[in-house]
């Protein structure tokens, strides 16, 4: 029984994600050109399988892996991270350097996607991020008197000498 549970347990995690996949990753790549948006998408239901991609105007299916860059294999994976949020109907998401490695204009897509998608809007969102270029974006976007409303900002910094180790907090205004 062991065994067959771990053999159907790929497709039953992958079921019903492919539409919300395609719909995320577009949205976060929403500067791209077309070609290099995504028509279909699906996960491995078997061992062996790939993950499978086929973009805008073509017809053939391509291994994700072999295909897609550094930077857009995390997009996908945060598509495919958020489509299971959204099908499992959490409330809260956690996300740990979300914009690690992705460029500027895909960190303006996950922006969108995550302040205006009618799936995500309700949603907590914990976030870290090594780059406070990104939250303030966020916090733009949402603009002052939502984000002074609905935002707390962490802040932690390293010490400044070897007497006093560890990290020291600062919360609010950084």
């Amino acid at each position: 029984r062991l065994k067959n549970y771990r053999t159907a347990l790929p497709k039953q995690l992958a079921a019903g994600l492919s539409q919300s996949v395609v719909k995320f990753y577009n949205i976060i790549n929403s500067h791209d050109p077309d070609f290099e948006k995504l028509s279909y998408f699906a996960l491995p239901s078997t061992p062996g399988e790939k993950i499978s991609v086929k973009f805008v105007g073509e017809n053939r299916v391509k291994d994700a892996l072999h295909v897609l860059s550094e930077g857009h294999i995390k997009v996908l994976g945060l598509s495919i991270l958020l489509a299971k949020v959204v099908q499992s109907d959490l409330r809260f998401i956690i996300f740990d350097d979300i914009v690690n490695a992705i460029d500027d204009d895909h960190r303006s897509g996950i922006a969108d996607l995550l302040l205006t998608c009618e799936e995500l809007r309700d949603r907590q969102q914990i976030i870290t991020c090594h780059g406070e270029q990104f939250l303030n974006k966020l916090e733009h976007r949402l603009g002052v008197s939502t984000a002074s409303r609905e935002v707390t900002r962490y802040r932690f910094y390293p010490t400044e000498s070897a007497i006093e180790r560890g990290v020291k907090l600062s919360i609010g205004d950084t």
